[in-house]
């Protein structure tokens, strides 16, 4: 008996928060109309957002390539690097210039993240120009690639060009010597051998400078790292925001679920009796009689003027209710409420 009095009680609850609701559909339906036309009627009137994204691999240095598990972290470390760095005024500054921009366009956006566990990055660009947001994000790339190249070339700037001026001179230097062998002829001898033994600690020289420019070359291309662009940027076709119609509809979900909070909220501070029943399931006594109000000028009691009269029977009524109410046992409290002060 227990589990089914609680089975209809539940229902009874449902039922009556389902009253509740049904009460005040207007307000709902007016909450959920509302906060939808407000939020389509604003987003509607927002720019449209564009997007395009590149796929970025970062390209390991040969020097510091090796198999072993921190090649994985190299290169982790590198594209959690260069992420930071492709945002940097720099390369937003040389993108622009090469676009012919005066500056780097303030309505887009540039956001770079390394994908876990991989040498990718992915570049992405957001604009308000659906035409130039792809071409500034491969732009972008390009330009932090050459940079990256021309910051890595000048380490060995200093010494290549030391070695080449040497090398000029060396080759200046046996052209000049190989000329004055050449109009000796086949006199003075020992001037001519004077000559070939210089020209020949000159070629020397030449070839071991000349392997040493090579090596400062080979070393050059070994410790550079640098991106290569796997996927290229394309023009989107269609905004990634706003989106007019899906943010109403969940303002209007929200609006609506709002709303029925507020009306739980306020049904659960509001201690007003409504009807008889609620007065029955809420305190859990009975209810004995119920005496509308009716006119008396006479003064009189209404059993006696008008002994028919539905008035009349209700005060029957209730004398006979609390004939019975005590059950054998007198009564010790009555309520007499009205819904009126009076």
């Amino acid at each position: 008996m227990d589990k089914k009095f609680e089975y209809y009680a539940r229902g009874s609850k449902v039922g009556e928060y389902a009253h509740l609701l049904w009460r005040w559909a207007w307000l709902l339906v007016l909450s959920a109309l509302v906060a939808g036309g407000v939020a389509f009627w604003f987003f509607h009137r927002q720019s449209p957002v564009y997007q395009a994204s590149a796929s970025v691999m970062v390209d390991i240095a040969p020097a510091s390539q090796s198999i072993t598990a921190s090649t994985v972290n190299t290169s982790q470390d590198l594209a959690a690097t260069y992420a930071n760095l492709m945002t940097m005024k720099p390369v937003l500054d040389e993108t622009a210039n090469r676009l012919k921009l005066s500056q780097f366009p303030k309505t887009a956006s540039v956001q770079v993240k390394p994908i876990y566990n991989t040498q990718l990055m992915t570049v992405t660009v957001e604009d308000t120009n659906r035409s130039r947001v792809a071409l500034l994000c491969n732009t972008l790339v390009q330009v932090f690639a050459d940079q990256l190249k021309a910051d890595q070339t000048s380490k060995y700037a200093d010494s290549k060009k030391s070695l080449e001026t040497e090398l000029a001179n060396l080759d200046q230097q046996i052209q000049t010597t190989a000329d004055n062998l050449a109009k000796l002829g086949s006199g003075d001898q020992a001037r001519k051998d004077q000559l070939e033994t210089t020209l020949t600690q000159y070629r020397q020289t030449y070839a071991s400078v000349l392997q040493s420019y090579e090596q400062i070359k080979l070393a050059e291309a070994q410790s550079a790292s640098g991106i290569i662009i796997k996927q290229p940027a394309v023009t989107p076709d269609t905004p990634i925001r706003p989106k007019p119609v899906l943010n109403a509809i969940l303002a209007a979900i929200a609006g609506f679920m709002l709303a029925v909070g507020g009306i739980f909220l306020n049904d659960y501070l509001d201690d007003t009796i409504r009807d008889l029943d609620e007065l029955s399931q809420k305190w859990g006594v009975p209810v004995l009689g119920t005496i509308i109000s009716f006119d008396n000028k006479k003064n009189e009691l209404i059993t006696s003027l008008e002994p028919r009269s539905p008035m009349a029977e209700a005060f029957r009524s209730l004398r006979t209710n609390l004939q019975f109410a005590d059950a054998g046992e007198s009564a010790r409290t009555i309520l007499v409420t009205s819904p009126t002060p009076d």
